[in-house]
């Protein structure tokens, strides 16, 4: 799990009360890898997501996802692949 959107709120919830959600529940969260800055092109940001996996150096990573919280901007390892799509 990644986000969690409440309903009546029409809001996310903020990744404090994701995790602890998750906790109740037993969902494991996407481990985060880092906080940092948003790449400036679509282009860096593509290439941020090429690479050997953060979490297991022997496969190819999946790509990334960006998540904002509390003022900050975390990532973690999801699929994206773009650059494929274009071809």
């Amino acid at each position: 799990m990644f986000n969690i959107y409440d309903i009546d709120a029409s809001a996310y919830v903020n990744k404090p009360e994701m995790e602890a959600i998750c906790g109740e529940l037993g969902v494991e969260t996407v481990p985060p890898i880092g906080a940092a800055a948003l790449p400036a092109t679509i282009d860096e940001l593509l290439t941020s997501a090429e690479g050997k996996s953060v979490l297991n150096s022997k496969v190819e990573r999946e790509g990334l996802v960006w998540v904002f919280a509390q003022g900050r901007l975390y990532w973690s390892s999801c699929k994206i692949n773009l650059r494929k799509r274009e071809s």
